[in-house]
């Protein structure tokens, strides 16, 4: 009579199949979460740059300038780009953003704005891994990645 079942070596071996094949999906799941809050930190800072010509064109406050869109006061940040920045840097894990026109570092979000120029960035996901990515956008219509940060004071994404 012969025994219906497997053997230990049989269990063993779908056992590593599966294991094996659930890394790979791990892995891909990873990467795909990483790329859609990527595309979310981008997706906020180019929402800046709409914000921030509807500022220019339309504030009673400051006409025609840019002078306040990095504000976090209450009185403009309503249709300023300081919410767009500080969701940029949520996005990453940061509970807030360096003030405007200071020091920045990879893993700051900043807004630097002069009357009549500004630039935001914020780091993407994966930046602490190797060298340091950054989402920039300003005035002149730049939305590129970066590896540099934007220095204090300047109002436009490095080249």
């Amino acid at each position: 009579m012969k025994n219906k079942g497997f053997t230990l070596i049989e269990l063993l071996v779908v056992i590593a199949i599966i294991g094996l094949l659930s890394s790979v999906v791990l892995v891909v799941i990873d990467s795909s979460k990483s790329k859609a809050k990527n595309a979310a930190i981008k997706s906020n800072l180019d929402n800046a740059r709409t914000k921030a010509q509807v500022w220019y064109e339309t504030n009673t406050f400051f006409p025609n300038t840019y002078t306040a869109i990095c504000s976090t006061n209450a009185t403009y940040n309503t249709t300023n780009i300081y919410k767009q920045v500080l969701g940029a840097a949520k996005v990453y894990g940061l509970a807030s953003y360096a003030n405007p026109n200071s020091s920045n570092a990879w893993n700051t979000a900043i807004c630097n704005v002069s009357a009549q120029a500004w630039v935001a960035e914020a780091p993407l996901v994966g930046s602490a891994l190797g060298a340091p990515l950054m989402w920039c956008v300003d005035s002149t219509g730049v939305s590129k990645e970066t590896s540099s940060t934007i220095a204090i004071n300047t109002f436009s994404c490095p080249p």
